[in-house]
């Protein structure tokens, strides 16, 4: 089975830089499926190890982070092959 038939695979990665605080790195990290809710056994853990992890990275209150955004896109007739 070809998943992309007769197209062409196209990626591409663009870099940049994210600019937090420490509220919202702490948001965005929180915000993510997989961590613990408050409440959550390990939940204060988690806040303490990301405080920690602020705390030696930022500078002037500001946590500076390079970032990548993966993009794959398939370019073809829209036609399926198998």
């Amino acid at each position: 089975m070809h998943l992309f038939a007769e197209g062409e695979v196209v990626r591409q990665e663009v870099s940049g830089e994210q600019v937090q605080t420490l509220d919202e790195f702490l948001g965005q990290t929180q915000s993510f499926s997989a961590t613990p809710k408050p409440g959550d056994g390990g939940y204060m853990g988690m806040q303490v190890a990301l405080e920690d992890f602020f705390a030696l990275f930022e500078h002037d209150g500001l946590l500076h982070t390079g970032t990548i955004c993966s993009v794959m896109a398939c370019q073809g007739n829209g036609r399926s092959g198998s």
